[in-house]
């Protein structure tokens, strides 16, 4: 089974991996990045660190106008000028807790809005 988490967030703040890596440590997430990527361009899997343990998830990028067509219910949050992240996972735990602590990163410092479907 595969599950998706999409995390919304204006262009003017995108995420780097240098303000995501140190949001994640400051807030002493279990969760880290092993390998330093450039999220405005990476695609496919991401490796991370939970709890010590190696697994990570899915990351790609699709625009805001596309998933509120989709999902209607995202259209209310009136984010048109938004980036989202598409954050993939399966049925592992370790994975669906590195794309929720990132998630949870992102949205604090970054102001975003994470959309679960």
């Amino acid at each position: 089974m595969s599950m998706e988490l999409f995390v919304i967030g204006g262009l003017a703040r995108n995420p780097t991996f240098e303000l995501s890596q140190s949001e994640l440590k400051a807030s002493q997430s279990p969760a880290q990045f092993t390998q330093e990527v450039d999220l405005e361009e990476h695609t496919g899997f991401l490796p991370m660190k939970v709890q010590g343990r190696d697994t990570g998830f899915f990351l790609l990028r699709q625009s805001y106008s596309e998933l509120a067509a989709y999902y209607p219910a995202v259209r209310e949050l009136k984010q048109e000028e938004s980036i989202v992240y598409s954050l993939g996972y399966g049925g592992d735990f370790y994975e669906c807790a590195s794309v929720f602590y990132l998630a949870a990163g992102v949205v604090a410092l970054f102001d975003g809005k994470a959309f679960e479907p």
